[in-house]
């Protein structure tokens, strides 16, 4: 039976996560009941706390790494935000007034051109630019829950 290292609860052999605290005992994803339609629309939407809320109950989400509840990549997100550009452009900060101030990523228009980047006190920092607003909401939506696409084939 292996030991959480966070909570030291013990969880039978097979399991893949601790129900106590949620923590991950494997280097993988566990996707358990999370289609990949399900996974990009919880991307899209920015809404993966609830998708895993909804299978382990929020404290336990709470104490998550949500990422490792994904397993899609760019190819399929990119492909989402092309045939749904109405949700791309939603991501997109529109005015400066709205803009948060510390330390958090984001996705507007700089000079018509759209652009994914870390806002530290009101500066802009390591500013990615793309060519297209499905681009940049590809990598913003993965970027917010520190997911890192898996290689494609």
């Amino acid at each position: 039976m292996p030991k959480c290292s966070r909570c030291d609860r013990e969880n039978p052999d097979d399991t893949e996560w601790c129900p106590g605290c949620g923590t991950v005992f494997r280097q993988t994803t566990i996707s358990p009941g999370i289609s990949e339609g399900e996974q990009i629309e919880a991307l899209a939407t920015r809404k993966l706390f609830e998708f895993v809320s909804a299978r382990i109950g929020e404290e336990q989400a709470r104490f998550t790494d949500l990422s490792r509840w994904l397993s899609v990549d760019r190819n399929q997100v990119a492909a989402f935000f092309r045939r749904h550009p109405q949700m791309a452009d939603a991501h997109l900060i529109k005015e400066p007034s709205s803009r948060p101030y510390h330390d958090v990523i984001c996705m507007e228009l700089i000079e018509g051109q759209p652009a994914v980047f870390w806002l530290d006190h009101g500066k802009r920092v390591n500013v990615r630019y793309y060519e297209s607003v499905e681009d940049a909401a590809t990598d913003y939506v993965a970027q917010s829950y520190g997911y890192y696409y898996p290689e494609n084939p």
